[in-house]
């Protein structure tokens, strides 16, 4: 992608293009890169099997100047005809001559993610925003966005302005790159990846990311492991979660309301004798009011329990304590029990005894 965006049109081209507008930057009290100029289309300069998608205005390296962010589609090597184009990202910056006498400069700067991917296939938006507070500044979060206004595609890059150890050259770091069949939630030092499953459940996989260093990615531009990853319902625990046709999902209920009294709803009436008289395996090492969250890593169960009254669910959990201590992860299986016509947790034993 680099090469498509990198040299895409000279200072040359744009004089050719913008004719006096060029020539306004560098009048005293005259700034119009502050204001949308019509005459700067990029529908018309770029290379032939390049589409320029929208433009936005924003300040990407804080120099007190809007800079130019231009998507724009391209033809994957070997995409069918009918295929979705991927969408790529570079950044115009007008640079400024230090005396003043002479013309600006238009450079233009990918934005590409250091596994070679593409940004995203739905359409991209930028924004500037602080989510790595160890930096200095604002980094520059792109963010692709599909038909249900999901976030399935994201990438986060700063300015790297100077020759450093790390950089040879001007131009935008990578810290970070996510894609899911999701959602992707960036928010301060925090990245929330969520992964649906295929499942009739409808649940999804949910990973916590934390930057290390002012970065997601280690030195080899791999993304650091997850710090937390459970199971969780893709949209939401849903309402009628408790009339729910499938035991997994009233246990996946039961242990996000782990340490609620909604938790009892999700048990049969023995189920709930046991708890009470503390002979209910829950795999936790502390009692419930102890209990900060359980995260459920895996439910195993059998596809064919319809109409049958007992089904066994086999589930990995651990647990993080009110003091922030975490247990091991706990492997039980639960025997759920068809009780006035809903699934109810009755029992449960370790995976190891038989």
């Amino acid at each position: 992608m680099s090469r498509h965006a990198t040299g895409l049109f000279s200072i040359a081209f744009f004089l050719h293009l913008l004719g006096a507008s060029l020539m306004a930057l560098a009048l005293p009290g005259c700034n119009p890169i502050k204001r949308e100029d019509p005459r700067l289309d990029f529908t018309k300069i770029l290379p032939e099997g390049l589409q320029a998608q929208q433009v936005e205005r924003l300040d990407t390296d804080s120099d007190g100047r809007l800079d130019w962010v231009l998507f724009y589609r391209y033809k994957a090597p070997g995409a069918q005809a009918d295929q979705l184009s991927p969408i790529a990202a570079a950044v115009y910056h007008a640079e400024m001559p230090k005396d003043g006498k002479q013309l600006p400069e238009i450079v233009p700067y990918s934005l590409n993610p250091p596994d070679g991917r593409y940004l995203g296939e739905n359409p991209c938006q930028a924004r500037m925003a602080d989510v790595i507070t160890k930096n200095k500044g604002l980094e520059v979060v792109i963010e692709s966005v599909n038909a249900d206004g999901l976030v399935t595609d994201a990438a986060i890059f700063t300015w790297r302005g100077s020759k450093s150890a790390e950089e040879t050259l001007p131009g935008y770091r990578c810290l970070g790159v996510f894609h899911a069949h999701g959602h992707i939630a960036i928010n301060t030092d925090e990245v929330v990846v969520k992964e649906y499953a295929e499942d009739r459940s409808q649940l999804a996989v949910r990973r916590v990311y934390r930057p290390q260093n002012g970065t997601y990615l280690n030195e080899y531009d791999q993304l650091y492991p997850s710090i937390e990853r459970n199971l969780e319902f893709a949209a939401g625990k849903p309402k009628d979660v408790a009339a729910s046709p499938h035991p997994e999902s009233i246990i996946l209920a039961f242990y996000e309301d782990l340490n609620t009294d909604t938790a009892l709803d999700y048990l049969s009436k023995s189920g709930r004798e046991r708890l009470r008289r503390n002979e209910l395996d829950l795999g936790a090492p502390w009692p419930r009011n102890r209990i900060k969250k359980a995260l459920v890593l895996e439910l195993r169960y059998d596809r064919s329990n319809t109409g049958k009254p007992e089904t066994e669910v086999g589930v990995r959990v651990y647990f993080e304590s009110v003091a922030s201590e975490k247990s091991e992860i706990a492997e039980l299986i639960w025997t759920c029990v068809q009780e006035d016509g809903f699934w109810k947790m009755d029992r449960s034993r370790r995976a190891s005894e038989k």
